[in-house]
């Protein structure tokens, strides 16, 4: 005995062409009928596509938008660099400046100050030699030392010499500190206040050597120098040495107990005729 198996729907050629139109979709593209479970997979598969998009262009969108905030981030800071830069520039040229103007302030102190102490410092030199007769047969030579300056001098000593010889001064000559026998070995310390003048005597000498000297028999000799500082603070020790030769003026004269004062003149030296700087190794 046969049994009919229930008809399949899938099967049934009526009922597969009546739901047609629920199996398949026209598609406008291919210009073909495909089945609604493609279209939906394709449909599926753009959106898929389209979201991918959408996503790239956001990704895109935000990196674009990053770059352009970076180029305005990074000219921003160039554009505070350069102004920091410019800033610091003008800070280090007015510093400059000010430096430039203190060393030249500096430098017209110095120079007013050096101009002040040169016109007003203390500046020694040998005044005009003079001689009395002591006694019948001896003179008493003066060396005054004078200040030309409007300030006084400060430890000041000085040192005269004298010395006959048979022949000329030697080039060889040191112009040594001679001491009268007996006499203690000290520089005289004085001082000469603004235009004044001090000095020392120097004899008695014999009248001997005088009239020799004078009738150019033998060559009296007279040296010395001084040594002083200014008032001024940190100035250099000052120095002002001399030479000169005792020689005649007309015919000379004896020394008589009615003389009191001898004419004569003094040749200045070769050397041993200076001030300060100009008598570094004289």
């Amino acid at each position: 005995m046969f049994h009919q198996r229930p008809k399949d729907d899938d099967c049934d050629p009526e009922k597969y062409l009546k739901d047609s139109d629920n199996r398949f979709l026209f598609d406008l593209e291919s210009g073909i009928y495909k089945p609604k479970a493609y279209y939906k997979k394709e449909k599926r598969n753009k959106f898929k596509l389209l979201s991918l998009s959408l996503f790239q262009w956001g990704t895109l969108f935000l990196s674009a938008a990053t770059l352009v905030f970076l180029i305005k981030y990074t000219n921003y800071a160039r554009l505070q660099w350069c102004e920091m830069k410019r800033t610091a520039d003008q800070s280090v040229i007015a510093a400059t400046a000010a430096s430039n103007s203190a060393i030249e302030a500096k430098n017209a102190n110095q120079t007013t100050k050096a101009a002040l102490i040169d016109v007003q410092r203390a500046f020694v030199f040998l005044g005009t030699v003079t001689a009395t007769a002591v006694g019948n047969n001896q003179a008493d030579f003066y060396f005054p030392m004078e200040n030309s300056g409007t300030t006084p001098t400060k430890d000041m000593r000085m040192h005269v010499n004298y010395q006959s010889m048979k022949d000329p001064l030697p080039d060889n000559f040191e112009f040594p500190d001679l001491w009268i026998a007996g006499m203690p070995k000290v520089n005289r310390h004085t001082m000469i206040g603004p235009k004044g003048n001090t000095g020392q005597h120097l004899g008695p000498i014999s009248n001997v050597l005088v009239q020799a000297a004078i009738h150019r028999q033998i060559h009296l000799y007279f040296w010395g120098w001084a040594r002083y500082r200014d008032v001024f603070p940190d100035t250099p020790l000052h120095v002002t040495k001399f030479c000169a030769e005792l020689v005649p003026v007309g015919q000379g004269e004896e020394i008589t107990p009615s003389t009191t004062t001898l004419r004569f003149s003094l040749d200045m030296c070769e050397r041993n005729n200076c001030y300060d700087e100009e008598c570094k190794g004289k």
